[in-house]
This record gives structure tokens, sequence and C-alpha cells, in this order.
């Protein structure tokens, strides 16, 4: 039987080997860094986001499964005691840094803050399973709880109290907060009382400004998700064709004027900037996408030196100096990459 290296025995041998950047030659715009050591498959892990001063935050195989990065320097994230993983989410500027704690036999999920590496639980963790799934500059925390299997109810927490954001439907009381911006405005996906066909009800993104539940625009036929939300109020996520599976997928954006498809290609928006830079993964080509106003989108990987021998398969995150975050191999080795601007 293969060895299965866990996160501390990829931390013990990190800081001699890491980070392993490769120059780009000229005209291309990114320099791959390998993190942590690849391992076949995913063992090593996936880097999540990332945050201005470049600290990075990702998952890794074995306990406690999750990591940050600075300066070629591991920090294992630990979870709440008596759980054995931890899962980060999302990093403010401070450094901050929200998630989950868990233990797989007992399934039940607590929403966490980490600071300094160690879980502190939030005030919805009391209920039946938990996540925090974004955190701004000043604290403000966005997530979902559920104290039934499958009935969940986004929350925003705002000087330690707790609100529900409520969601579009009656029928249904379901629904999931996903981001956060500096000035408090909140995006996530709910149920609704529209029936698709299928016998489903269909999903929406939404926002919410001044404790109010907005639909953001969806196709007919289509169900909506958001994920990131950037201080100028656009919003990025995907769309999905009723039945369509995968194929149905589409990266989006909302802004003042609507919403923008990015991507032609089966595809979801993860990540964006306050310039309005978006990254996101194709369901169908390793590579992702790289969004950028009034040039399009571009497969990340032909913004890559091809001779530096890594591919680069998706992206999670990117901050304002335009770092890209995410995962990539170097043959059958992969793991948690990061993409730095030439020149930066």
């Amino acid at each position: 039987m293969p060895h299965r290296r866990t996160l501390s025995s990829l931390l013990l041998g990190a800081a001699a080997a890491l980070p392993l950047s490769t120059h780009a030659a000229p005209g291309y715009r990114y320099e791959p860094v390998v993190l942590v050591p690849f391992t076949p498959g995913q063992g090593s892990g996936v880097a999540k986001m990332i945050n201005n001063s470049g600290t990075i935050c990702g998952t890794a195989s074995g306990s406690p499964g999750a990591f940050c990065w600075r300066d070629g320097r591991l920090i294992a994230l630990q979870p709440l005691p008596g759980d054995e993983y931890a899962e980060p989410e999302s990093i403010n500027e401070k450094g901050e840094v929200v998630g989950s704690s868990y233990d797989v036999d007992t399934d039940r999920r607590r929403a966490v803050v980490f600071v300094d590496g160690a879980a502190h639980e939030l005030p919805v963790a009391v209920h039946a399973s938990s996540t925090a799934m974004d955190i701004n500059d000043a604290g403000d925390i966005v997530g979902s709880y559920s104290d039934r299997l499958g009935d969940a109810m986004a929350y925003v927490i705002r000087q330690g109290t707790v609100r529900d954001l409520g969601t579009l439907g009656q029928t249904v009381r379901a629904s999931v907060g996903a981001g956060i911006d500096n000035r408090g405005q909140v995006v996530g996906s709910s149920t609704t009382d529209q029936a698709t066909p299928f016998g489903q009800f269909r999903v929406l993104a939404f926002s919410d400004r001044r404790d109010t539940l907005t639909a953001l625009p969806t196709p007919p036929e289509h169900s909506s998700h958001a994920a990131r939300v950037n201080a100028r109020g656009q919003t990025v996520g995907f769309i999905e064709r009723d039945n369509g599976g995968a194929e149905g997928y589409r990266a989006v954006l909302w802004d003042a004027d609507g919403m923008h498809v990015l991507s032609d290609l089966p595809s979801d928006a993860r990540g964006i900037n306050n310039r309005g830079q978006v990254v996101g993964s194709v369901q169908t080509a390793p590579g992702g996408f790289l969004y950028e106003p009034g040039k399009g989108s571009h497969n990340l990987n032909d913004l890559i030196d091809p001779a530096a021998g890594l591919t680069f398969v998706y992206p999670q995150a990117i901050n304002e100096r335009g770092q890209i975050v995410g995962y990539g191999c170097q043959g059958e080795s992969c793991g948690p990459m990061l993409l730095d601007p030439v020149g930066d």
C-alpha cells in the first residue's frame, strides 16, 4: 500500500523545499509557485484563499486537514477539541480565517473563526450543523446553519450578534450565505416558491442590503448561485439550466447593469477583486479562467510559461494584486499553487 502523506509530514518538509517558483519567459503574465510538496492525487491539498498581504490558506489530506502559508512558513489550523478536522473558507486582511471544525464520525460541522491557528466557536455553533463562509475586515461573518438535515438558514454575525437572513420562498425555508463585502453587503442563494418541471424548487442568488433580501437577475428556466461580492457590489457565481447537469453551468457576474455571462464553457466563478478581475473553474478543461473587464476571459494555462512543466487545474481566489491561488499539477503530482503576476 502506498504511503499517504499527512499534513503534519508536509509541514515538516516544506521549509527546506519551498517555495518553488519558475520565472516566466517574456510574454507570459504569471509565474507559478508550488506552495507545498506535490503528491500523487490531491493529498497535498488545495489553496482556497489569499489576502492582500499574501497569506494563503487551504486544505490537505490527513488531520487537521487545513493550513495557512506565509513567506514559506506553514501553520496548521487546529480544530475544536473533540474534532479531528478543520476546513477554512475565507480570510480577511487581519489574517482572521473562518470556516468549520468537524469530525467524520459525528458528521457535525461547527462554524469557527481561526485566530493564530486555533479554532474558536461562533455563536451559531450551537446548531446541529453550521459553517462560516466569508469574513470582512470589520470581522462581520456570513454563513449558514441547520437544525435538521437539509433545512439550512443563511446568517450574518455583526459585533457578536447573529441575524437570520431569511429566504426568498415560503414553501421550503432554505438559504445559504456565501460572501460579504466591507460595506456589509451579503450575497448567497435561496430556495424560492418557483417549481421547476422536474419536481424541484428553483434556487436564486440574492443580495442583502439594509436587511432586505433581493433576488439577482436570473434567466428563465435557470437557477443561480452567488459566491463572492467585492467592494463595488459586483457579485460572481454561476447559473445552471434546469436539469442541465454540469454542462448547463455558466460563470456569471452581476453588477448595476444586470447579469453577464463570463464564459461560453461549462464553468463557475469563484473569486473577484475590486478591479473586477474574476477567476473561476471550467468543468471541461484544466486551467479555469481569468476574466478582466474589457478584455474578456482567458484560460490561465495560456498565461503561464509551459516550459515550467506545471499545469494550473483550477483557481479559487484572487486578491487586489492579481495573485491567484488554487490547484495545480506537475506530471502526476498535484497540490496547492499560487500564480504570481510577472513583475509584481
